[in-house]
């Protein structure tokens, strides 16, 4: 405790009054205010470079800038399209991989079917959504998985990408990934990859 302070004093002055007895808090208040300026300052002025080095941009490319306007609803339809598309010849060869085994899919197949179903779902539509559980219950020959790659028109590009996610679905299994490999050379023979 300091020297010739009465602890039971009251606060003589205004500000002492409103701060409890620390006369400090009002310059903490002043400098927070500062710092808040300097802030909005500094805000202001990194948009203005900003405006600067666009104007600066622009005027050094002129077609550049110009873009054409974006749909985000087109995009994310396309995309859903897209992972329908692999989505559908995915199931189709899991189902031909799960069958080709043993001549029926098992439980266990149907639950490993149902696991990839949650990986499209609410990435693909519901109607393709619908569309793949429907051909996940089909039993396809090599020639049936031919024709409907060729219908589609799958690149090669997509193929592959295919046959790697059957892998990644089927690695615990070396004998799915025998049969991966056989469907993917036979494929390869018959589309002429």
């Amino acid at each position: 405790m300091e020297k010739g302070k009465n602890p039971n004093q009251k606060p003589t002055n205004y500000i002492d009054r409103q701060t409890g007895g620390m006369s400090a808090g009002l310059f903490g208040v002043m400098k927070s205010i500062s710092s808040e300026i300097k802030a909005e300052r500094e805000a202001v002025r990194h948009q203005k470079m900003m405006e600067l080095e666009e104007k600066r941009i622009a005027f050094e490319n002129p077609g550049a800038h110009k873009e054409t306007p974006r749909s985000f609803l087109e995009e994310t339809k396309k995309r859903m399209d897209y992972r329908a598309k692999l989505g559908r010849l995915e199931t189709l060869l899991l189902a031909y991989v799960f069958n080709a085994d043993d001549g029926k899919i098992s439980f266990k197949e149907k639950r490993s079917l149902k696991k990839f179903f949650l990986t499209l779902n609410k990435r693909i539509t519901i109607s393709a959504m619908d569309e793949i559980i429907e051909l996940s219950k089909t039993t396809s020959t090599l020639s049936d998985i031919s024709l409907f790659i060729n219908q589609q028109q799958y690149s090669i590009e997509e193929l592959d990408h295919v046959i790697n996610s059957l892998r990644k679905i089927c690695i615990k299994n070396k004998e799915y990934n025998q049969i991966i490999d056989r469907l993917e050379r036979s494929l390869s023979d018959r589309m002429g990859y």
